[in-house]
């Protein structure tokens, strides 16, 4: 086994916030005075074995000692490499010890492997018996040095004691238990039992004393029970809170890594997005070369040169409708001559007047559909104009970004329309029905049946109520009756209709209205559901959402006007090919006309003397019109060659010197080829600044993403490389990064609750620590009384099976580790010889034996190691350690852990022994702690040692 890395410890003093690294060789920690360098091995020690128990208990007191300082709870995380087969390369040990609790896991694949580590009811757990093959105490007497006192395995007066402190746990024996209290008897000094078995009364008053000891710790303790078994509760309750909290922490570590894969994924495909436009970006600064102002191209020309351009464009199409007018009035005056020298064709279109008379028919229709045509085309004419079109296409370049879903968009607005048209008219309806119903609700059916019976009232007692004003009196009684009755019988009426009328209202609100309601309230939830849906899908805020729904009508009307006047201009292209197939036939029947005439000819010839006048007015209106038109072909001219001019002082001044070479179309059309350039050169630079602001904030920093990926093994970067290809697979994986943030936001909420939770039992189980102790003493006072008592009476018994069973484990014990511990101390001292020593042995009582050059004659044994330096002591010692490691592990690869062990010696011992650590170094793990960093700078650079300092 050998420690990797210290990630992080909180332990009595010593506090470790920064990963720290061990060699698998030398390793020197330095650190000053109080920072914790003996508390770093106690802690090892209970990373590995938990923390000491109390008998069968759990050792609160002892952890409470080594709290840490800043108030914070104890616990500890390495990474370890255990070197055995069936465990990892590399796993993390988490231990937090005021719960009494150790997590394992598998450093590469993240595998829990807390099961393999058994953990018993008193806190401990058997993780370095599985890695080390030695117990607690072997490890604390062959492993660990604090405080300088390397030699103390040397000092021992018995090296048995020291091998044998552990054989209560190795032995099985039936009679553990007695064997257990009789040593507990023996260790005690407190009792003389030869003493009191000599002494019957005393013997007898010890017995009645501890009998009524034992009385009082009994009742103490079963005054304490019920609340001991509530902290339990609570105690258990909180290593629940712990083991869920833990887990959490394991679930939290597992999204992030998986969300900085996603990260790092994206980061991937954004740098090669990028890569690839700086590359396109290159390409054009090379095509560019010989144009470098396409750069800095004069984007402010372009609306006037488009205005230009639409000037020129009229004045050419105004210029070639003069000339085609000119050209039909020529070609109008031509008939007109040619009619006046023979007008004798007109003659035989009697024959053919029924062809003639569909044919104008036709033509007739093909004129009405044009001019209905034009007047649409006239009608929607307003969205052909430069602004119109200008506002539709700004309006279409900001929703170009969003033409993938725009009809989804267009068709949400729809059902959203049509939501609040029907919403306004059931609520509409619903106003006009409720004053009905609340109609019908009211009780004028009772007031009209009291008017009546009122009424009737009135007339009964009508002779005695009016009998004093005469003969009259009564008439008067009956007819206010009559009409009291009458005003009750419309009231009746009147609540009958009103019933009627809100029963009908009521079958209206249930049927329609409600319906209406629940359907409206059910469609406005799908509309709210598929606004949040469209948000999040299509990556909107509120804000530019109410700018969609702003901007959709204005561009659906004029789509719409833009569509209807293009199909109005197809409408009016069909009709003009109509009238041109209706002239054409009228062409062919006049080309095919007879040129006889037989009868007629009188009438024909009065109406081409007619005609013929006709057509001399007709000659005169002609030659006028050509006049008019050449004029105004001039004056077009003249305005083409000034906007010519103007073009020219335009593009001069910013090297746009083309236009005296070049026509006006051609110049205005490389203008557009070379605006095109500049805008597509731009448009890349501006997917290059997207491209790193979206490195930049949606995924990571380029810097940042260029030094982690660096970082990763060639098969990581495969494997994350291979996630996003495409940009809907980096959405993909963003949407799920944020959504796996959102649930890791939702476990910190519920970790921090838990955390609340686990803090206000610490703080209740602390407040109850009174009670807990004064439970424990009187339980403890209890066990005391009892074994004491239980003791006396078998005591004698005990105490001899007991010696003969300890002697006989301790032989048997010695006989099998004395020869494994000799033959690993002789290889050991082959490898590392110790100066002056000639030879070093350990008998089979465990005795070491030694040689040692120029010693005196009878000095052997203890009183000639004690002859020897401190230095050859030292060195001695840690080559017995590695032995005794090596024995009893099997395997050289438990870490020898020193606390100054060079303290006392002067330089040159001290150069031997660091020499000497860095040779057992080659077969064992070396932890060296102490605080003189001058010391061992200075003794690194006088022994020859590859060792670096490492602080705490």
């Amino acid at each position: 086994m050998k420690l990797v890395t210290l990630e992080s410890a909180r332990f009595g003093k010593l506090r470790v916030e920064e990963p720290r690294q061990f060699d698998p060789g030398l390793n020197i920690i330095i650190a000053p005075n109080q920072a914790g360098k003996t508390t770093l091995l106690t802690m090892l020690e209970w990373v590995l074995y938990g923390a000491p128990s109390r008998g069968s208990k759990r050792n609160l007191s002892l952890v409470e000692q080594w709290a840490p300082w800043d108030g914070s709870n104890p616990q500890a995380s390495l990474v370890i490499a255990p070197e055995r087969r069936s465990w990892p390369e590399l796993i993390r040990v988490q231990v937090f010890f005021d719960r009494f609790s150790i997590f394992v896991q598998d450093v590469e694949n993240l595998e829990n492997l807390s099961e393999r580590v058994n953990v018993d009811s008193n806190g401990e757990w058997d993780l370095g018996r599985q890695l080390l093959g030695l117990t607690r105490g072997a490890f604390q007497t062959s492993v660990l040095s604090r405080q300088g006192r390397i030699d103390e395995i040397l000092s021992e007066p018995d090296l048995r004691a020291i091998l044998t402190t552990d054989l209560a746990g190795l032995v099985e024996d039936p009679e553990k238990a007695t064997l257990d209290h009789a040593l507990l008897q023996l260790d005690n000094p407190s009792f003389r039992m030869q003493g009191v078995a000599e002494s019957p009364v005393l013997f007898s008053t010890i017995l009645r004393r501890l009998d009524e000891q034992n009385a009082v710790a009994r009742l103490e303790f079963e005054g304490g029970r019920e609340k001991y078994a509530e902290l339990e509760k609570l105690q258990a309750r909180k290593e629940q809170a712990e083991f869920r909290q833990n887990q959490e922490q394991i679930k939290r570590r597992k999204l992030m890594n998986r969300i900085r894969d996603i990260q790092l994924a994206g980061a991937y495909w954004c740098y090669k997005e990028q890569t690839r436009i700086e590359q396109q970006l290159e390409d054009w600064e090379v095509r560019l070369a010989g144009e470098p102002w396409i750069k800095d191209f004069p984007f402010h020309l372009e609306l006037e040169i488009e205005r230009w351009s639409t000037e020129f464009a009229n004045i050419n199409e105004q210029d070639g409708r003069m000339r085609e007018k000119l050209a039909a009035a020529e070609q109008a005056l031509l008939r007109i001559e040619h009619s006046l020298g023979s007008n004798e064709h007109l003659l035989p279109l009697v024959d053919r007047q029924r062809d003639i008379n569909e044919i104008a028919v036709l033509l007739d229709s093909a004129t009405a559909d044009a001019e209905q045509a034009a007047q649409e085309r006239e009608h929607y004419g307003q969205s052909a104009d430069p602004e119109t079109r200008r506002r539709f296409e700004e309006l279409d370049k900001g929703m170009r970004k969003h033409r993938a879903y725009i009809n989804t968009l267009l068709d949400w607005y729809e059902r959203n329309h049509k939501y609040d048209t029907e919403k306004a008219v059931t609520e509409h309806r619903k106003l006009e029905l409720s004053p009905i119903i609340r109609k019908g609700k009211g009780g004028r059916r009772e007031i009209a049946v009291g008017t009546m019976v009122a009424s009737l009232l009135l007339a009964i007692f009508s002779v005695a109520i009016f009998g004093a004003m005469g003969e009259n009196g009564p008439m008067i009684g009956y007819g206010l009756a009559g009409a009291l009755f009458c005003l009750g019988i419309v009231l009746f009426v009147r609540d009958v209709g009103n019933k009627g009328l809100a029963k009908r209202a009521t079958a209206e609100m249930d049927r329609e209205i409600k319906p209406a309601l629940t359907r409206l309230a059910d469609e406005q939830g799908r509309l709210d559901r598929d606004r949040r849906h469209y948000i999040l899908e299509y990556e909107l805020t509120d804000e530019k959402w109410a700018e969609l729904m702003r901007d959709i009508p204005v561009y659906k009307d004029l789509r719409f006007r833009l569509e209807n006047y293009a199909l109005a201009g197809h409408r009016l292209e069909d009709a003009r090919e109509k009238m041109s197939d209706c002239w054409r036939k009228l062409g062919r029947i006049l080309q095919g006309l007879p040129t006889q005439i037989e009868r007629g000819w009188l009438q024909e010839k009065q109406d081409t003397l007619a005609s013929i006048e006709d057509l001399k007015k007709q000659r005169m209106d002609q030659n006028a019109t050509q006049l008019d038109l050449r004029r105004e072909l001039d004056i077009n001219g003249q305005r083409s060659r000034e906007l010519i001019l103007r073009l020219s002082e335009l593009v001069e001044p910013v090297g746009l010197s083309f236009v005296a070479t070049t026509s006006p179309e051609e110049a205005v059309g490389r203008f557009r080829e070379m605006m095109q350039h500049a805008r597509e050169y731009r448009g890349i630079r501006d997917r290059l600044r997207e491209a790193e602001g979206y490195h930049r904030h949606a995924v990571m920093p380029r810097d940042e993403f260029e030094l982690e990926w660096s970082r990763l093994e060639r098969e990581e970067q495969q494997r994350l490389s291979s996630i996003v290809s495409t940009p809907d697979q980096l959405d993909e994986q963003l949407n799920q990064r944020r959504q796996l943030e959102e649930f890791l936001g939702r476990l910190n909420d519920d970790n921090e609750e838990a955390a609340r939770e686990l803090s206000a039992l610490r703080e209740r189980i602390a407040s109850e620590s009174d009670v807990l102790r004064s439970v424990e003493d009187s339980f403890r006072r209890l066990e005391e009384s009892s074994s004491r008592l239980s003791g006396l009476i078998v005591w004698q018994k005990a105490i001899e099976f007991c010696r003969e069973s300890f002697r006989e484990i301790r032989s048997r014990q010695s006989s099998s580790l004395a020869p494994r511990i000799n033959d690993e101390l002789q290889r050991v001292l082959e490898r590392a010889p110790v100066e002056g020593v000639i030879e070093a042995q350990i008998d089979a009582a465990l005795e070491l034996r030694l040689r040692v050059l120029d010693a005196p004659a009878g000095l052997e044994g203890r009183a000639l190691l004690e002859r020897l330096s401190t230095g050859a002591r030292n060195q001695l010692s840690l080559a017995l350690r590695s032995a005794i490691v090596k024995a009893l592990t099997g395997k050289v690869n438990a870490p020898l852990m020193f606390d100054e062990p060079l303290s006392g010696l002067d330089d040159l011992r001290s150069v031997a022994g660091l020499n000497y650590l860095d040779t057992l170094s080659g077969h064992h793990q070396v932890l060296l702690t102490s605080c003189h960093r001058a010391q061992y700078e200075w003794l690194l650079g006088q022994a020859d040692v590859s060792a670096g300092i490492i602080g705490v």
